[in-house]
């Protein structure tokens, strides 16, 4: 079959279409890689025991989740929630977390309602954002970057690499990277 659009309507003698294809021409590609991002739309609903989604790029939550995640970037939506711990280098919450966000930069936008504990770098609460509680400032950034390798996330599970410290309050115990340190 022939594309018609890919033909050069060259003039004809007899007055028949041009049927030679010319070479297609592309735009040339970007040197600079495009964004990702994917979204787990608001029909969806994850459930189950140890369930950790790991994204590359840009992660927009839309559904119900019940397990962890792992972004790059993650934007909880009005109708998105999580129950579960929230890793990445910047997090936007519109929506509801129910558990621990761990982020370089965390932004709490004025429909969020969190129940949790925030480890963070740079924090915003916008008025009107809901939040249950503590804070904590962690001033190594490398302390909050997300693991985004599942071969390296699986083996630090396995290895017992992170430890659940019960905090000196003893509300709500907190995952810890490695080893834990006296303040």
């Amino acid at each position: 079959m022939v594309n018609r659009a890919a033909l050069t309507a060259a003039p004809q003698m007899d007055g028949e279409e041009a049927t030679t294809p010319l070479p297609a021409i592309l735009p040339p590609v970007s040197a600079k890689a495009p964004s990702r991002m994917s979204v787990l739309g608001v029909d969806l609903t994850l459930l189950g025991d140890k369930i950790t989604i790991i994204s590359q790029g840009k992660l927009q939550v839309d559904a119900k989740i019940t397990g962890d995640i792992h972004a790059k970037e993650v934007v909880i939506s009005l109708e998105g929630s999580v129950s579960g711990e929230v890793w990445a280098e910047r997090i936007d919450v519109r929506g509801e977390v129910r558990g621990s966000m761990i982020a370089v930069t965390l932004a709490l936008h004025d429909t969020a309602r969190v129940a949790g504990d925030i480890l963070h770098q740079k924090l915003s609460v916008s008025e009107g954002a809901e939040f249950a509680g503590r804070v904590h400032l962690i001033r190594d950034p490398s302390e909050l970057m997300p693991i985004l390798d599942a071969e390296v996330l699986s083996r630090g599970r396995n290895s017992g690499d992170e430890t659940l410290a019960p905090p000196s309050d003893g509300v709500t115990p907190m995952r810890i990277r490695g080893e834990i340190k006296a303040a």
